[in-house]
């Protein structure tokens, strides 16, 4: 049976007896499942909100690889942005805003990182911990997406997993993301001018995100999804490097 015929069944089935985001996560996990995989999978998403709500024990960190667990993370993400889809662009940039922020948090610090992307620590012990850092300073949106990818998803994966969100969360709003490291700082006209050259580049829409990286040494990198764009003086200087140890011919 197609894909979109499965997805029709389930959502008239389900429609006069449970809420809109439960027919949403249950309709895009038909169409990113097996059939014969769903009536586990739907246990397991039921688990998982029971879970979120106190009402059962957090499983371990699941086996499934990376490819699968975004899979189930890509149908839970826009479940969960169609839901604020009515409020406009505004809070979905604020969480875009928050879990690149808290990318970058993970990345750069050992001895966070070392606990909240460590498969051996409890998955428990690491939403605790998240849990802890985040309240108080992000909204609602970007906290349910940080507890289900801490859930679904692998601990070493925490930090490329929030940025694979943030790039969902930038397309939702049509818009590629440009991951930028420069070794100074870029004020705001630089950082349209930046957007503009990039967007010509990409063939569509860009949103800059700048993390400094001093060991650039100068100028900045730049990656627009499969584009590579890096005109550091570190990378200058390897190339040097690679010039001048080949041999005269």
């Amino acid at each position: 049976m197609p894909v979109h015929t499965r997805r029709a069944v389930v959502e008239d089935l389900l429609l006069p007896r449970v809420g809109a985001e439960t027919v949403r996560l249950v309709s895009y996990a038909t169409a990113a499942e097996r059939a014969t995989d769903l009536p586990s999978v739907v246990e397991e998403l039921s688990h998982r909100v029971r879970a979120e709500a106190g009402l059962a024990e957090v499983r371990p960190e699941p086996m499934a690889g990376r490819s699968a667990i975004r899979g189930r993370l890509h149908g839970y993400a826009t479940a969960v942005f169609e839901e604020v889809e009515a409020e406009g662009e505004a809070p979905l940039e604020e969480s875009e805003d928050e879990l690149f922020r808290l990318a970058r948090v993970v990345e750069g610090s050992e001895d966070l990182g070392s606990i909240v992307t460590n498969p051996d620590v409890p998955v428990a012990t690491r939403l605790a911990i998240l849990d802890d850092l985040l309240a108080g300073r992000v909204q609602a949106l970007a906290r349910r997406l940080v507890r289900y990818a801490v859930r679904a998803g692998r601990g070493r994966d925490l930090v490329a997993t929030l940025d694979w969100l943030v790039e969902r969360a930038a397309a939702e709003r049509h818009l590629k993301v440009a991951d930028v490291r420069a070794a100074a700082d870029v004020d705001e006209d630089q950082r349209s001018r930046l957007a503009e050259a990039l967007s010509r580049v990409a063939g569509r829409s860009v949103e800059v995100r700048l993390t400094p990286d001093p060991s650039l040494i100068a100028g900045m990198v730049a990656v627009v999804g499969d584009l590579l764009v890096d005109g550091s003086v570190r990378h200058r200087l390897d190339q040097l490097k690679i010039d001048l140890s080949k041999p005269d011919r």
